[in-house]
């Protein structure tokens, strides 16, 4: 590094490798006087790196249904990374009350999560749950008994 005159600082920052677990930080200096030993101190700086993650399922997994019917869905969200989350916030486009909908076609119903930890970008997930819903002229009719009057 070189000469430092009394009173002086020098600040520099320095990046580590990625990290993948916590880091426990160590600087070192030494300088060496005009006459004596070398002076030295040391200072640490802990890192702790977090694992943020979100999960969601939507169930039923599948469920058929006349054309008229309503369906309920079922939306579990689950915090599975080691923070805590802030705004977690659910979207599902075609059921924004996020319970119940009238149907009239089949669609793939997709809810999505999306929450944001301490630090680092957003965690997202999504699940999708898929209904058939049948016109009544669709409907396959099993054990039709007709009668001749």
């Amino acid at each position: 590094m070189g000469p430092l005159a009394k009173g002086d600082s020098i600040t520099y920052d320095c990046t580590s490798p990625a990290l993948t677990a916590d880091l426990h930080n160590v600087a070192s200096v030494t300088g060496h006087p005009p006459v004596g030993p070398d002076v030295t101190a040391n200072d640490a700086a802990d890192v702790t790196v977090i694992h943020p993650a979100i999960g969601i399922e939507k169930s039923p997994d599948g469920q058929s249904v006349t054309s008229g019917d309503t369906v309920t869905f079922t939306i579990k969200v689950t915090n599975t990374g080691d923070v805590d989350l802030t705004n977690v916030t659910v979207t599902d486009p075609l059921t924004p009350s996020c319970d119940k909908a009238t149907l009239a076609a089949s669609f793939a119903n997709v809810a999505s999560v999306t929450g944001h930890p301490p630090v680092g970008p957003d965690v997202t997930a999504s699940d999708s749950a898929p209904v058939t819903v049948a016109n009544t002229g669709d409907v396959t009719l099993m054990n039709v008994n007709v009668t001749d009057a």
